[in-house]
């Protein structure tokens, strides 16, 4: 049941306390901004409301590898390097094999010093590289 669970969760996105993300991820940054009710205070809701004005400068992704076989490629772990362009961007924080969507599926975090936007994450050529093989990978 639980390496079950495990491949399900990467599949829809779910983001683990503690492997994925810990006390210094906001909820902008782990795309669970929808889920901040900023009708109410709390502490926080002005560096929340920063980040949904300003943007942000790392951001967590859900990754899907396009040349992967598991049969043949070493799995990823975590801690791969994900390349956009060829140039080091982030890493790997978890993976599993999707068995609903037929590939392997990474979560991510990416890292852009002058912010991150959708067409940043929407371009581009994209690999993971693990054990010093990159494979192309869609986000």
């Amino acid at each position: 049941m639980r390496i079950c669970s495990r491949h399900l969760r990467i599949e829809k996105f779910y983001v683990y306390w503690g492997q994925d993300i810990d006390a210094t991820v906001t909820p902008v940054e782990c795309g669970r901004s929808f889920r901040v009710h900023l009708q109410k205070d709390f502490i926080g809701k002005e560096a929340i409301e920063r980040q949904m004005e300003s943007g942000i400068y790392k951001r967590f992704v859900h990754v899907m590898m396009d040349d992967f076989d598991p049969n043949r490629d070493p799995s990823p772990i975590g801690g791969e390097f994900i390349y956009k362009d060829g140039v080091m961007v982030g890493h790997v924080t978890s993976s599993a094999y999707g068995f609903t969507l037929g590939a392997q599926v990474c979560i991510a975090v990416i890292h852009k010093a002058d912010g991150i936007s959708m067409p940043f994450l929407s371009q581009g050529k994209w690999h993971i590289e693990i054990a010093g093989t990159r494979y192309k990978d869609e986000l």
